[in-house]
């Protein structure tokens, strides 16, 4: 996003993610350990992706579903791969009409994985994830677009999971 935008507010429930993205944020790059397999680790260094400006960015540590009063409003947020792990994901969902300013976009991502573990069921759609979604944000956005995301998460070496999300883009009203 920084690419892009003059001001990013990158938020993450993980305090380690917070410190390493500030780790290299100011270093420009970041030693980590990655698991290789069993007790098996490896060193890698990481950098951000071309063209980022990591100067645009302030990292915090929050919670999606308790995000700090006075955040601010903006022309785009991005919620990626979380709605399906809060406990109560109604909550961002009313957050948001005061995140996006009108005329800005949201785009949300999810793979739809449902589990109690995360969510109690309760608290899943009713039907399918989408038309929740729209459900619960037409009085405020438009769907623009909707198609899926796949994307690779890296387990170990030889341990890879697929997945694809839906992907939808919507405009404040």
């Amino acid at each position: 996003m920084s690419r892009c935008a003059n001001e990013v507010v990158a938020i993450d429930y993980s305090q380690g993610f917070v410190d390493t993205a500030k780790e290299m944020q100011s270093a420009g790059h970041c030693e980590l350990s990655r698991l290789e397999e069993g007790h098996c680790r490896k060193s890698v260094v990481v950098e951000p992706p071309a063209g980022t400006q990591p100067g645009r960015i302030t990292f915090e540590q929050g919670d999606a579903m308790n995000l700090r009063p006075g955040l601010g409003s903006f022309g785009q947020v991005l919620a990626a791969n979380l709605l399906c792990r809060l406990s109560e994901p109604g909550r961002l969902l009313g957050r948001l009409p005061e995140l996006v300013r009108s005329g800005g976009e949201l785009i949300l991502t999810t793979p739809c994985t449902w589990l109690e573990e995360f969510t109690p069921e309760a608290r899943w759609p009713r039907g399918s994830t989408r038309d929740w979604l729209e459900g619960e944000l037409r009085e405020h956005f438009e769907l623009l677009e909707e198609h899926d995301e796949p994307f690779l998460i890296r387990e170990t070496a030889r341990k890879f999971q697929w997945t694809v999300a839906l992907l939808t883009k919507w405009r404040r009203r």
